[in-house]
Order: structure tokens, then C-alpha cells, then sequence
């Protein structure tokens, strides 16, 4: 897998919106420059609350490509396709074509399908696996990408992940972005924390009570410059600089200092030695404790330069757009600024006691050449995001990745029957168990005044990552200045289904704010960070069985491209008999020897960093990982699922053995053919999810041979890794 020969910089060569106020980037902004809000009594939520607030809500579609179950799939399905079109690159894209999605809902609205039905097979579109199948088959793409949460930050953080892939040369053509449906499930939630305006939303108004939930699609698509260059393409930007960053303060309040936001836009205007952007599209949701945070993050970085520096809030005419939210408003800035003219706040007056010197454009479109756009994104569990990008190629990032090896410096695991792990034993292989984490295994590794109402995946997670951050020795500081990427295929199932369960036997007006809280599918990630102090860049991976193994791809690469010295890496999924039952239903489980296979839950984490960081700290290294990997077919039959996988394993196993996943079931078969018999399984009768890849991870560091791990999604996909142990 070849990288860039020499420096490159990253173009976005094309990009969709679609949202309450169009079907497309030129007719939002044109709404927008006529003045338009776009808020709606909204028809397309699953069930209506009796008052009802004015939501945005997108306008119904013509039919779409092939065969999609519900809004999610469609909506998104157009929005990609209209980038690739709006690229030059049609209708297709080129072979190394990878896609990186945020989202805080994906196919939630499945979920309650199948409840009012009681009806298992709608839940099995649940997961963003299924989601990027269903929206993608018959494109002409492949099938399936990563997909990403980091709350209201995710669409952001999409496009920098994307980044990397080709900084790293995963991949030619990146399709990046966010979205998020209407749904019943968000609009609930944000009503019982008190965040939805009963009238008009007021950003950085005296009077500002809060949002409209809103639904929308931001998609661009990213090639590096000769590329780009060797096809005649128009870039309608250049990504410039980015920043990630987490509070580590509080759950669904920002950090009141702004003290993350400011890094994040510190590290985004780094690249060109501070200078300030031309123009500022704020995250602004209108509630008085984020309007706050935000203009002290501004204040702290910009200092005497903000005055002059014109801010937009697009959320008071689209509305809070989610996961969508900064991928969206970035595609409107760029095309804003191809015009000439910038959109503006909605009316109203800013508060000058509280603001005083906060340049938000309001009223008329103001005519203004900008060369530099900055976009900010604040999310629950404190997830901050910037991103610059500049007119001109002069500023943009260059793609450069470090030959420094990474490895692995700490382990740690929670898993049913052997309860808390820490460390790696030589010689020691970890057996999968079926069922739940006994209660006992987290005795001392967590506050349990602090736990007593968090999810499963939370608590699990939090104790995981605390076990490998003793193994690994790391400090408070040190454990401050590390990322922290979680990957989980079913997230916070059971506080999910217990708030969507109460929603729609009570009403919309009946959310549980405790629950809805806790069921974000950022929450591991997000409570790492708050239990441990992480405060660099912090995201769960969502949606398949191969998440967690993604995770550890992004970590790879986010050493390696320089925008991380250390990762806390970790898988966790829980278990509640609704997975059992949804995966049996859709005969996902295998029955060895007669059994039908066990689910099995728990959480596996790592420390990895780079060589370097880990002599200059004189920490013990457990082993090497020396190549990762993810790739989809572009289609869902087994035997292009075997080509793909087969074809990703021989550019990274070498003369490696090879574990895989599993023995059993569609997924133990699958595996064993594409590893064409050079294999042993982890696991007899269990199925551990997300698990199952790291679990091959932690066994591969107690051999002595180097090895690769091959894992499979049930929606098609692979990844594989290869480790070398010490």
C-alpha cells in the first residue's frame, strides 16, 4: 500500500449539502441569501410531540439509487452521489475510493421501527454497517467506510480523518463528511435537557434560550494536489489545518473557559504561524452555556484580532444539524465564498454585554472576498473540532507521514470469567467468554458513586482504559496530551433501548435526559476522556464488528501522520439478551457442535505511541504494530467479500501466521476461507463483537511469532492488522 512520494497538500475537489433549506449547496445558499429560515412543523418525525417546536426538516427526495430502507440511507445516499458528480468524477470513483462518515444518530430511527412493530429485523439496520450498506449498494462504491462519532463534532471530524488516509496513502479519492436524520429520538432527548427553543433560535443573543433540531447531509470529497492536478480539477478549497481536542469537563456542558475549543482552533491556525481566519463559521447553538464557552474559547485565541474577523451562526437559519453540523457548514462557507457574498446570522441583536466585541454578521448578505474559513464544532463529552481551509494552495496541510514505528505499551481488560486484566504475560492466550463483565472485576478501578448510573459500555470502557494506562505508566500530564478512540459495534444498547422504549410509551415529551445523555454513540470515548483526563482528540467508532480494529487503524495512522504521539485504543461492547436475539434473527450466530454461539461483552484496551515517545519515557514495549488495513467490496456477495479480504491480507501478512476472529457461524467461515487454511481462531462457541479482533491483538503479543489478524464484518468488510512482538 503505496504512500505519496514526497509533500502533497489535500483538496476538496467537491462537496453536496442538503438540508431544511435545499436539496443542494447552491439552492441553501441561495435561500440563505434571500434570508430564509428553514423550520417546519415537522411530518417526517416518527410520532409528534403535542407542542410541537418547528424543527429543519428536508424536503422529500425523488426515488434514489436501487433499494433504501428509510430517510437515513436516502438522504445520504443523494448527498454522496452529488459530490462525486460535483467532483468531476461522476458517478464513480476510482478503485482506492474510501469513505469516513460522522453521524450521532445513523439508522436510530430504525431502532424505533422495530420497537412499535415488535419486530427484530428493523433493529438489524440499526448499526452503521448497515446503514453505509444499504446507502451504498448499487452505487458503484464500495459498501461500507468508517464511521465516526464525536457528537455534534462528527462531521468535522470525518473530514480529518479522511485526511489521513490519503496523507498515509490508504487511499486516492476520500469521501468525508456527516449526517443525521430528523428523528423523534434527538428531538426528545434535547427537550428534556431543556435545549430547544420554543420559538426562534438566538445565537449570541442576550435572550438566547436554546436550538431547533434540525437534519442534514455535508459531503466533500478529498484528492492530494497532483492528483487532483492531473484530472483538471477545480478544488473549492484547501484543507489548511485541523484541530481535535477534548474538555474532559462534563458530559453535555462545555468546559465554561472555552479551554478546549481554544486549542482546537490554536492547533488549526498553527500550521501558518497563528494567522487568523477571514471569516468564522461558529458552532453558536444558542444555548447559553455553549454561546459562552465558544466566545471565550474565540476570546483566548484571537484576542485583540476578533473584532475584525466576521462570524457567522448558520444554525439559526438550518437549524442544529448533529453529526452533520460541521461538515454541512463548511460546504455552505466554500460555497458562499465562491460567490463573493457571505451568508449571515438571522436577525436579531447580538448581546454586546456579553459579546462585546464578537463581529456576527447579521441582516443582508455582506460582499467580501475571504481567502480563509475556519469552522468550529462543540459536542457532548466535550469533543471540540476546527478546521481551516484556505482559498489558496500556499497554506494547505502537507501530506507527510514519519517513518517511526509504533507500539504498544500498555494492555488492559475487562472480560466476563477472568475479570479485571492488566498487562501482557508471555505465553498467556485469552479465551473469550459468554456473557456479561461480573460486577466484582471493577472493584477499584472506578469511583462507584461516579458509575453508579453510567451505561455499561461507559463503565467498561473507563476501567479498560484506566487498567492499560497503568500498565503503560503513564502520568496525569502524559495521559492529558494522549487521543482516546473507542470502537464499539452496538454502543450503549441498553440505555438506548430503554429511553426509546419510554419515548414511545409516554410521549415524545417523556425523555429521560439521564438516559438519552448516555446513549450517544460518542459516550465511551467521551467518558474515557471525563474518568481519565484525556484531553487530545477523542472518538468512538461505531456500527461494526471490525470498529474496534478500526479504531486501532486510525490510531496507527494519526501516530504516524503526526497528529498524535499516543493512543488509547479501545474495543467495548455490552451484553444485553436484545443483541442475542436481533443476531439470531438475522442468523448471524453459528451453532458449533450442535450450540447456537454465545454473545460475549466486555472491553479490551491498548496504549500505543510512537517508538520514539516510548524511549524517551524508558516504557516497557510490548510489541510492534507494524501494518493495519480496512477495505469493503463495492458489493454485498460473499465471493467480493472473500476478493477483498484475500487481497487485504496478502499486502500485509508477508510470512506471518495469520489469526482470525472466529471458528464458527457466517463470520468464522468467511474468515477461514479468506485466510485460505494458514490460520487459527481466538474463539470456539463465543461471539465477542467488537472484541473479537482485539482479543486476536493481545493473544498475537503473547507469541513469539509475528502475526497477522484478518477480521470480518457482517456487512462486508475487513481489516487487518500485523504485530510483532518484543
Amino acid at each position: 500500500m503505496g504512500r505519496p512520494s514526497g509533500t502533497t497538500s489535500i483538496a476538496i475537489t467537491g462537496a453536496s449539502a442538503l438540508c431544511s433549506l435545499g436539496t443542494d449547496r447552491r439552492s441553501v445558499l441561495a435561500s440563505m441569501l434571500e434570508g430564509r429560515t428553514g423550520f417546519v412543523a415537522g411530518d417526517g418525525l416518527e410520532s409528534q410531540p403535542e407542542d410541537n417546536p418547528l424543527v429543519g426538516q428536508a424536503a422529500e427526495l425523488d426515488p434514489p439509487v436501487g433499494s433504501v430502507p428509510d430517510r437515513a440511507e436516502r438522504y445520504l445516499q443523494r448527498a454522496i452521489l452529488d459530490a462525486l458528480r460535483d467532483s468531476g468524477l461522476g458517478d464513480s470513483a476510482p478503485e482506492r475510493t474510501s469513505l469516513v462518515l460522522g453521524t450521532t444518530l445513523g439508522g436510530i430511527r430504525h431502532l424505533g421501527d422495530g420497537m412499535r412493530k415488535d419486530c427484530y429485523t428493523p433493529y438489524g439496520r440499526l448499526n452503521n454497517g448497515s446503514v453505509n450498506m444499504h446507502t451504498l449498494q448499487g452505487t458503484g462504491l464500495p459498501i461500507g467506510g468508517v464511521s465516526v462519532s464525536a457528537a455534534c463534532a462528527s462531521g468535522l471530524t470525518a473530514i480529518i480523518n479522511g485526511a489521513l488516509l490519503l496523507q498515509s496513502g490508504e487511499a486516492d479519492v476520500v469521501i468525508a463528511g456527516g449526517y443525521d436524520p430528523i428523528s423523534e429520538f434527538s428531538l426528545g432527548g434535547f427537550m428534556s435537557l431543556r435545549l430547544v427553543a420554543p420559538e426562534r433560535t438566538m445565537p449570541f443573543e442576550a435572550e438566547r434560550v436554546g436550538m431547533k433540531v434540525a437534519e442534514g447531509y455535508g459531503i466533500v470529497v478529498l484528492e492530494r494536489a497532483e492528483d487532483a492536478r492531473a484530472r483538471n480539477a477545480r478544488p473549492l478549497g484547501w484543507l489548511a489545518g485541523s484541530g481535535e481536542r477534548s474538555d474532559a469537563f462534563h458530559l453535555t456542558q462545555p468546559q465554561p473557559d472555552g479551554l478546549g475549543a481554544a486549542r482546537a482552533l490554536q492547533d488549526a491556525l498553527a500550521p501558518t504561524d497563528g494567522a487568523p481566519p477571514e471569516w468564522i463559521l461558529a458552532h453558536a447553538t444558542a444555548t447559553p452555556a455553549n454561546d459562552g464557552a465558544e466566545y471565550a474559547a474565540y476570546r483566548a485565541t484571537l484576542a485583540d484580532r476578533l473584532p475584525g474577523i466576521p462570524v457567522t451562526a448558520l444554525k439559526s437559519r438550518l437549524g442544529h444539524t448533529l453529526g452533520a453540523a460541521g461538515a454541512l457548514e463548511l460546504v455552505l462557507a466554500l460555497t458562499a465564498q465562491d460567490s463573493g457574498l457571505l451568508a449571515t446570522t438571522a436577525e436579531g441583536t447580538t448581546d454586546r454585554e456579553g459579546f462585546p466585541d464578537l463581529n456576527v454578521l447579521r441582516g443582508d448578505p455582506v460582499e467580501h472576498a475571504v481567502d480563509r474559513i475556519a469552522v468550529l464544532s462543540l459536542g457532548f463529552g466535550g469533543a471540540d473540532a476546527c478546521l481551516r481551509v484556505d482559498r489558496g494552495e500556499s497554506g494547505a496541510i502537507v501530506a507527510t507521514c514519519r517513518d517511526d514505528s509504533v507500539v504498544f505499551t500498555g494492555f488492559g481488560a475487562l472480560l466476563p470469567e477472568l475479570g479485571a486484566l492488566r498487562g501482557i504475560e508471555a505465553g498467556r492466550e485469552i479465551k473469550g467468554m459468554p456473557g456479561p463483565v461480573d460486577a466484582r472485576a471493577f472493584e477499584g478501578l472506578d469511583d462507584p458513586r461516579a458509575t453508579r448510573r453510567l451505561a455499561q459500555i461507559s463503565r467498561l470502557a473507563r476501567a479498560a482504559g484506566r487498567l492499560a494506562i497503568e500498565d503503560a505508566g503513564l502520568d496525569q500530564l502524559q495521559c492529558a496530551d494522549s487521543d482516546a478512540l473507542v470502537g464499539s459495534f452496538h454502543g450503549a444498547a441498553e440505555y438506548s433501548l430503554d429511553y426509546y422504549r419510554e419515548l414511545i410509551e409516554g410521549g415524545i415529551e417523556m425523555g429521560n435526559p439521564l438516559l438519552f445523555a448516555e446513549s450517544v454513540p460518542n459516550i465511551g470515548s467521551a467518558q474515557v476522556s471525563l474518568a481519565l483526563g484525556v484531553k487530545g482528540a477523542t472518538m468512538t467508532v461505531i456500527g461494526t464488528r471490525t470498529a474496534a480494529l478500526e479504531a486501532l487503524h486510525l490510531a496507527r495512522l494519526r501516530i504516524q501522520c503526526g497528529l498524535a504521539e499516543r493512543v488509547l485504543v479501545i474495543g467495548a461492547d455490552e451484553y444485553i439478551p436484545t443483541i442475542t436475539e436481533v443476531m439470531r434473527h438475522a442468523e448471524l450466530l453459528g451453532t458449533p457442535d450442535g450450540e447456537e454461539q454465545q454473545i460475549g461483552s466486555g472491553a479490551i484496551a491498548f496504549v500505543v505511541e510512537s517508538e520514539r515517545s516510548a524511549r524517551d519515557r524508558e516504557a516497557e514495549i510490548h510489541g510492534r504494530l507494524t501494518t493495519t488495513g480496512i477495505a469493503w467490496p463495492r458489493s454485498g456477495e460473499v465471493p467480493a467479500r472473500i476478493r477483498t479480504g484475500r487481497k487485504l491480507l496478502a499486502e500485509h501478512v508477508g510470512s506471518r501466521r495469520v489469526r482470525t476472529t472466529s471458528s464458527f457461524g457466517p463470520i468464522g467461515r468467511l474468515e477461514h476461507v479468506i485466510a485460505s487454511l494458514r490460520s487459527s481462531a481466538d474463539q470456539a462457541s463465543c461471539e465477542m463483537q467488537s472484541l473479537a479482533p482485539l482479543l486476536s491483538v493481545a493473544n498475537a503479543l503473547h507469541d513469539e511469532l509475528s502475526t497477522a489478524i484478518i477480521a470480518s464484518d457482517f456487512h462486508g468488510g475487513s481489516a487487518v492488522a500485523t504485530v510483532d512482538p518484543c
